[in-house]
């Protein structure tokens, strides 16, 4: 099913469409540059930087996916208690279910450390399996929309880390009431796919983005199997409430609605790479350039912080 598109944002003139753009133009070009994301700006993305230049290649493209999905779905809370987390992490033990089993794990906030033992276990073999690059050539061959590809990456996740939650006596259910770190973490599939999720998606969306695109922030290791333009906005606390202020999003509810809005409003002023503004936005957001609540000076937005 594909998703339905949303109404175009009708709150603005063509004028101010016009400088919209070149706000977000001016502030992507702020941000796109190698020193956005270092030890004083923090990132999850930084973890994953810091792996390839310690590794200096980038030729194994399955070992930095799969250290890029640990970065991205850890990415909550934070940002400082994420990288703390993520540095404690070993990533070599991707390379063998054995030494995971017999290695100690820390817990992160709502995940128990036997949750992200099952995680890494569940992730080691899908790595061994190629099991990633399995799901991109045929999403290349017979295109989908990117939360059905998401979607397959969950549903892969969870078929594999129930079986080890069995050898480690550990109770692992998908859909429950219950309040449950795995779930959280990973996510939880469709019931159907014909219904679109209700979940914005944005860690995943977030991890597509450093895949898939690539400038001076994102990698770019995935451009052969997505394309830019199939990204989706990964829609956060920061983002939502910028993009409302910059009346680039009408809906109040942070849902998945609203990212399949802000996706298609951002498509106008770059059809091709719509995603690429949200690092900026983010920014904006989180530095407090614009705050919730507050009417915005485009102008003050065209000036340098």
């Amino acid at each position: 099913m594909k998703a339905k598109k949303q109404q175009k944002n009708p709150q603005y003139s063509t004028q101010t469409n016009k400088i919209l753009k070149r706000i977000l133009d001016f502030h992507y070009e702020s941000y796109n540059s190698q020193e956005a994301i270092n030890r004083q700006n923090l990132d999850p993305l930084l973890k994953v930087k810091e792996y390839i230049n310690n590794k200096k290649s980038t030729k194994n493209l399955d070992e930095i996916a799969y250290i890029a999905l640990v970065c991205a779905l850890f990415a909550y809370g934070n940002v400082r208690a994420i990288l703390k987390f993520l540095d404690s992490l070993d990533f070599g033990l991707l390379d063998s279910s054995e030494e995971i089993v017999a290695s100690d794990f820390p817990y992160y906030r709502f995940q128990k450390a036997v949750e992200v033992k099952l995680f890494f276990l569940a992730l080691c073999e899908m790595k061994q399996n190629r099991a990633l690059e399995s799901i991109l050539h045929l999403h290349k061959s017979h295109p989908k929309p990117i939360y059905l590809l998401i979607n397959e990456c969950i549903e892969m996740i969870w078929q594999v880390a129930k079986k080890y939650a069995i050898k480690l006596n550990y109770t692992l259910e998908s859909h429950t009431s219950k309040p449950n770190g795995f779930a959280f973490l990973v996510g939880t599939s469709l019931p159907n796919t014909s219904v679109l999720p209700s979940s914005p998606l944005k860690r995943w969306n977030m991890f597509l983005r450093w895949m898939v695109r690539e400038d001076n922030v994102d990698l770019g290791l995935w451009r052969e199997y997505i394309c830019p333009s199939e990204l989706l906005l990964p829609l956060d606390t920061h983002t939502f409430g910028v993009c409302r202020a910059l009346g680039l999003l009408n809906r109040k509810s942070y849902d998945f609605k609203a990212v399949l809005e802000v996706s298609e409003n951002l498509a106008r002023f770059d059809k091709d790479d719509p995603i690429r503004y949200d690092f900026a936005l983010y920014r904006l957001g989180q530095k407090g350039v614009i705050k919730k609540g507050e009417k915005v000076d485009f102008a003050k937005l065209l000036v340098c912080e």
